[in-house]
């Protein structure tokens, strides 16, 4: 039986009728998102919810003093800390609980962890550098408003602890504040946490504009050496896993002396840092451009039992050839002797980077005994000769750090019965047995200008000298 030819054009226009309204269906799908990308304006990113994991490392005080601050408090990241080798677990520990619990303590930023979040995006795939890593954080949307990262490096040298703390803003230039302080037990940590956390809030709000270098530091490569000598006299350095130094074992990846040379670069106020070590775990160093950074710092260090090696070379980026290039022998490595070498380097560094008129080299500036802050800037201890500084005026201050056992001349024993026999020598054993007391260091304010000439005032008769300038 044949079909009507009506009827199957009917059925030819219900098909073509169906697929209109398939079609139309498809498209409106399609559109129903368009407008976004048309108009130029991408759908944002999901809100990410910061982790509040500071209550795995401090008490329930704290921790309900850091849910009272809400979502109103800045926010800091607070990135890994890192530590060498010899550094003890009990240490280690104490600072990471002691950081955060220090700046809720402070109330101006709330600590949060991206841990999951970082993890998740830089894991596997690393930014390309550090510029690229925060770029990338802050295309993104929080549940409150970041203000920067924190984050921490200690280091052993022989029985000394080396604290440094940095905190880099979030917006704005990619450059570290950094203190440096020193310690010797746990027990130090509340207080000398603390001292640099208001350090920091200091120079953060009291910054100082000066036409200031870039610099990104890479890790140095340290090696060990052993030397091995035979009876003929032939000798050579062998390759070694590890060495001791200063009672202090050191193994590959223990490079502090990167960390070490940028605070004191920073600290002249003529250079700003970042140290690639901070971000290690979400970015590399690589493809840097000159928009991002000025310079680029690299170093290796050989370490040994008779004398280290210590070579720093000092790139724009991109470029091939060295703008400085530094191969500096030493033989003492505690951390106030690389301090020294440091200050030596970050002169020769100086001379290469700026104009004469922009710096002085002040010499003589000592005082056993107290540590020396330069506007309010740790930059070292005992003696600072010679330092770099830039153009303008300056106040250095100096702060007891230790006491010191002073024997009493026997005139100027009190005159009671002991004291008169130990003046005769009328002791047991017929000798004179001396009398110690405890002298504690002057501190004093040092007075610097650099100008067309250097000069240095000390204490009231610089403060004579700095009234004056203000007239």
């Amino acid at each position: 039986m044949k079909m009507p030819t009506g009827h199957k054009n009917s059925e030819k226009d219900m098909v073509k009728e169906n697929m209109k309204k398939m079609l139309l269906a498809v498209y409106i799908c399609l559109i129903s998102s368009y407008p976004f990308f048309a108009a130029g304006k991408p759908e944002p990113p999901p809100v990410k919810v910061l982790e509040p994991e500071i209550q795995h490392v401090v008490s329930d005080k704290i921790q309900k003093l850091y849910d009272a601050m809400g979502n109103s408090v800045p926010a800091v990241i607070m990135l890994p800390c890192k530590f060498t080798s010899a550094v003890e677990p009990e240490i280690s520990l104490a600072v990471q609980s002691e950081l955060p619990k220090q700046l809720v303590l402070s109330g101006r930023y709330k600590p949060v962890f991206m841990t999951t979040h970082l993890a998740t995006a830089f894991g596997r795939t690393k930014a390309q550098n550090p510029f690229g890593f925060v770029t990338a954080l802050r295309g993104e949307r929080y549940s409150q408003s970041l203000q920067g990262f924190f984050t921490a490096y200690i280091f052993k040298n022989a029985d000394t602890y080396v604290l440094s703390i940095s905190y880099y803003p979030f917006r704005g230039s990619l450059t570290q504040t950094q203190v440096f302080r020193f310690f010797s037990t746990a027990k130090d940590l509340p207080g000398i946490v603390k001292e640099c956390i208001d350090e920091l809030y200091f120079r953060i709000d009291n910054s100082i504009s000066t036409n200031k270098k870039r610099i990104l530091i890479r890790d140095f490569q340290v090696d060990f050496r052993k030397l091995v000598e035979l009876e003929s006299g032939e000798f050579d350095f062998i390759s070694s896993p590890f060495i001791m130094h200063n009672g202090v074992q050191y193994r590959a990846g223990d490079d502090y002396f990167s960390v070490l040379l940028g605070y004191q670069l920073s600290s002249t106020f003529l250079f700003e840092t970042v140290m690639a070590k901070d971000f290690s775990e979400y970015a590399n160093s690589s493809n840097i451009t000159a928009a991002q950074i000025d310079y680029i710092l690299t170093g290796d260090v050989i370490l040994t039992d008779q004398y280290n090696l210590l070579r720093i070379a000092l790139r724009t980026p991109g470029g091939r050839n060295a703008i400085v290039e530094i191969t500096y022998p030493f033989q003492k490595s505690s951390v106030y002797s690389l301090w020294e070498v440091y200050r030596e380097i970050t002169q020769l560094i100086v001379l290469q980077v700026f104009n004469n008129n922009e710096y002085g080299v002040v010499n003589g500036i000592e005082n056993e005994g107290c540590d020396f802050f330069l506007n309010n800037v740790f930059i070292g201890r005992d003696s600072i000769d010679p330092i770099v500084l830039p153009r303008g005026s300056h106040t250095i201050t100096t702060k007891p750090y230790k006491v010191f056992l002073v024997e009493v001349p026997p005139e100027e024993l009190p005159e009671d019965a002991e004291n008169a026999k130990k003046k005769k020598g009328d002791s047991a054993e017929g000798e004179y047995i001396p009398v110690f007391k405890e002298v504690i260091p002057d501190a004093h304010t040092f007075y610097i200008l650099i100008g067309e000439k250097k000069e240095i005032y000390l204490d009231k008769e610089g403060a004579y000298v700095w009234n004056l300038l203000q007239k």
